[in-house]
């Protein structure tokens, strides 16, 4: 695995970037979250400290509470940090990876 700069809680804040390149991380990050699901795979810790950055790249990391996707299957539970948790998981409603 290629070594990252920082996590992006860390870039966020030290650096200033614009709004283009802002629109650059976020667009690499729905990337990354979309092609996740399409292997079936839900991340369910997604924060900034589990995304890296790198020379102007960003990646999710750390899948240590990833689950496999399968057809009427649901999560529960709280996994994610409070800050971050979609309205299901917070509601405690079961959800899918539209809840990631």
């Amino acid at each position: 695995m290629e070594s990252m700069e920082a996590d992006l809680s860390k870039v966020i804040q030290t650096r200033h970037y614009d709004q283009r390149h802002i629109s650059l991380f976020m667009y690499q990050m729905f990337c990354g979250v979309n092609y996740l699901h399409e292997l079936g795979i839900i991340h369910r810790d997604l924060t900034p400290k589990n995304i890296g950055y790198r020379l102007g790249v960003v990646k999710i990391l750390d899948l240590g509470f990833a689950r496999r996707l399968h057809k009427n299957t649901a999560f529960t539970g709280y996994v994610t940090n409070r800050y971050y948790r979609a309205p299901e998981v917070i509601l405690g409603i079961k959800y899918d990876e539209k809840g990631n």
